[in-house]
Protein backbone atom coordinates (compact mmCIF):
# COMPACT_ATOMS: atom_id res chain seq x y z
CA UNK A 1 0.00 0.00 0.00
CA UNK A 2 1.34 3.56 -0.97
CA UNK A 3 0.88 6.57 1.58
CA UNK A 4 1.34 10.14 0.54
CA UNK A 5 1.73 12.57 3.45
CA UNK A 6 0.94 15.97 1.86
CA UNK A 7 -0.09 18.25 4.90
CA UNK A 8 3.82 18.80 5.79
CA UNK A 9 4.70 21.26 8.12
CA UNK A 10 7.49 23.31 7.63
CA UNK A 11 9.25 24.65 10.75
CA UNK A 12 8.53 28.21 11.07
CA UNK A 13 5.39 28.11 8.88
CA UNK A 14 1.89 28.62 10.54
CA UNK A 15 -0.77 27.12 9.03
CA UNK A 16 -3.86 28.52 7.48
CA UNK A 17 -6.92 30.41 9.54
CA UNK A 18 -9.14 28.17 7.68
CA UNK A 19 -8.28 24.72 6.60
CA UNK A 20 -10.89 24.71 3.71
CA UNK A 21 -9.74 27.96 1.96
CA UNK A 22 -6.22 26.00 1.90
CA UNK A 23 -8.39 22.66 0.10
CA UNK A 24 -9.57 25.71 -2.69
CA UNK A 25 -6.12 26.59 -3.94
CA UNK A 26 -5.03 24.07 -6.36
CA UNK A 27 -1.62 23.95 -7.91
CA UNK A 28 -1.17 21.64 -10.90
CA UNK A 29 0.24 19.34 -12.47
CA UNK A 30 2.71 17.59 -9.78
CA UNK A 31 4.96 16.82 -10.27
CA UNK A 32 6.01 19.37 -12.64
CA UNK A 33 8.59 20.14 -15.10
CA UNK A 34 8.29 23.67 -16.82
CA UNK A 35 5.26 25.19 -15.08
CA UNK A 36 2.85 25.59 -12.26
CA UNK A 37 -0.42 26.54 -12.65
CA UNK A 38 -2.87 27.56 -10.18
CA UNK A 39 -6.51 27.35 -9.13
CA UNK A 40 -7.53 30.50 -6.20
CA UNK A 41 -10.94 29.22 -6.28
CA UNK A 42 -12.45 32.69 -5.23
CA UNK A 43 -9.15 33.34 -2.88
CA UNK A 44 -7.24 36.45 -3.61
CA UNK A 45 -3.78 35.82 -3.06
CA UNK A 46 -1.40 39.06 -3.10
CA UNK A 47 2.41 37.31 -2.36
CA UNK A 48 3.74 34.04 -3.88
CA UNK A 49 6.64 32.45 -1.77
CA UNK A 50 8.08 29.61 -3.13
CA UNK A 51 10.98 27.77 -0.78
CA UNK A 52 12.94 24.91 -0.51
CA UNK A 53 12.99 21.83 2.05
CA UNK A 54 15.64 23.82 3.97
CA UNK A 55 12.98 26.82 4.41
CA UNK A 56 15.50 28.68 2.64
CA UNK A 57 13.14 30.96 -0.09
CA UNK A 58 13.97 30.94 -3.47
CA UNK A 59 11.57 32.87 -5.02
CA UNK A 60 9.13 35.76 -4.03
CA UNK A 61 6.27 37.28 -6.38
CA UNK A 62 3.89 40.53 -4.90
CA UNK A 63 0.97 41.05 -6.97
CA UNK A 64 -0.01 37.68 -8.33
CA UNK A 65 -1.41 39.06 -11.44
CA UNK A 66 -1.28 35.67 -13.38
CA UNK A 67 -2.40 31.84 -13.12
CA UNK A 68 0.53 30.21 -14.01
CA UNK A 69 4.31 30.32 -12.93
CA UNK A 70 7.22 29.60 -14.77
CA UNK A 71 9.75 27.25 -12.98
CA UNK A 72 11.48 25.79 -15.49
CA UNK A 73 15.12 27.37 -13.86
CA UNK A 74 14.64 25.77 -10.78
CA UNK A 75 16.21 22.75 -9.57
CA UNK A 76 14.45 18.95 -9.29
CA UNK A 77 13.59 18.96 -5.92
CA UNK A 78 10.29 20.10 -3.59
CA UNK A 79 9.46 23.33 -3.08
CA UNK A 80 7.07 25.02 -0.70
CA UNK A 81 4.68 27.01 -2.42
CA UNK A 82 2.80 29.86 -0.05
CA UNK A 83 0.25 31.98 -0.50
CA UNK A 84 -0.11 34.84 1.33
CA UNK A 85 -3.07 37.59 1.31
CA UNK A 86 -2.85 41.67 1.70
CA UNK A 87 -2.55 41.44 5.63
CA UNK A 88 0.12 38.65 5.07
CA UNK A 89 -1.83 35.75 6.71
CA UNK A 90 -0.99 32.58 4.96
CA UNK A 91 -3.91 31.73 2.81
CA UNK A 92 -2.26 28.34 1.76
CA UNK A 93 0.70 26.47 1.91
CA UNK A 94 1.03 23.93 -0.80
CA UNK A 95 3.91 21.08 -1.63
CA UNK A 96 5.17 20.76 -5.04
CA UNK A 97 7.90 18.43 -6.62
CA UNK A 98 9.92 20.10 -9.92
CA UNK A 99 10.99 17.12 -11.67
Amino acid sequence: MIHYFDDIVQPGVTSTRDPLINQRVGVFPNPANDQLNFDFRGTNPSTMVISDLTGRQIFQQRGITSNTLDISGFAPGVYFVTLRDKDNQIISTKKVIKQ
